[in-house]
Order: structure tokens, then sequence, then C-alpha cells
């Protein structure tokens, strides 16, 4: 495995300290943890911490994850594979994503769909609200339901995402064909 260039040695090493801090802030009642504790903590010698979180020497996955381990924290975030500190973090950061995500996919099904006389209809954030875990994964399993007509079925969250995921490659296989007969100066 390759030496980490000394940018990121520090990078990492400001992360550490960053996280020490953070974890002074988030418990006032304990007695502070200073690096010589955190040493201490993972069973390194507080000089060699010292010069890692310094950068002049590499902070190892291992080293990471111990530290993660002790002040609560990814160890993820201290290696600086990515930004985020917590994995609720990176969950919620995810789920916003997909929420996005889904809203897009779910106004376009809307309107297809009424085109040919469908009503597709999903939970609202309000019938959602005020539950507790269970009921809201209830809900979402089977709470997509497409109407015609009278004629009612509902569809599970795995259900509904195979489907939409089946029409996005639909459209954009249509899309591809259309800009290769119309790019290419074809007639059609």
């Amino acid at each position: 495995m390759a030496k980490p260039s000394e940018e990121l040695n520090k990078k990492r090493g400001e992360r550490v300290k960053e996280l020490l801090i953070l974890w002074n802030q988030d418990h006032p009642d304990e007695k502070k943890k200073t690096q010589a504790k955190l040493a201490e903590d993972i069973g390194m010698n507080p000089i060699i911490l010292n010069d890692k979180i310094r950068g002049r020497r590499t902070l190892t996955e291992d080293d990471a994850r111990k530290i993660a381990n002790i002040l609560g924290y990814r160890f993820e975030y201290i290696m600086c594979f990515d930004d985020y500190r917590y994995n609720s973090e990176q969950f919620f950061l995810a789920m916003q994503k997909a929420e996005h995500e889904a809203e897009y996919l779910h106004a376009g099904l809307v309107c297809f769909a009424s085109l040919s006389g469908y009503q597709v209809t999903i939970p609202s954030r309000e019938e959602l609200s005020n539950r507790n875990i269970e009921e809201i994964l209830a809900k979402i399993r089977t709470g997509f339901t497409i109407e015609k007509d009278g004629s009612k079925i509902s569809l599970s969250i795995d259900e509904m995402n195979r489907f939409e995921n089946h029409l996005c490659d639909v459209i954009e296989n249509e899309l591809k064909f259309l800009f290769y007969m119309k790019g290419e100066g074809k007639n059609g």
C-alpha cells in the first residue's frame, strides 16, 4: 500500500484534533480527554500519537479505528475517506438524496399514469407523522396504490422500486434511440 502524502497525514491529524475538541464539548461532565489520555486509551506512546497528529508519521487505519471507537466517531472520517463524522450524518444525507430522487420518480410516474387514466398515490408525510417506526414501515411497504376505473392494486416498496427502475430504463433506451436517430442525421 502506498504511503499517504504529507498533506493527507496532516489532514488526518487535524481531524483527530477536531474530534478531540468535539468529544470534550459533548462530554462536559467527564474529565477532559487530552492527546496523552487518548494515546493511553488506544495503547500508543503519547509521543508517537503526537507525531501522527502533527502529520510527521502516518496515521494508519488501525489507529483511526481505535481512535474512532474511543471517541465515538467514524474511522472513515478520520482517514479522510469521506466527510461524515457520524453514521447518522451519512444515513441522513443518503435518505435526503433518496427522498429527492423518489419525489422526481413519483412525479414522473404520476404524470405518465394520469395520461393513461391511472391514479398513483403514496403515503403522505402527514400519514406517516406521529407514528411509531413499525407503523411507518408497514404503511410504506404497502402504501403505493394504483387505481383505474374502480380497480385498485397496492404495491410494496420493492415492487414499486422495480417498476420505477424498469420505467426509467425504458425511457432511457427510447431517448438513446432518439438521440441516435436524430443525432446521426438519420431520417426516421
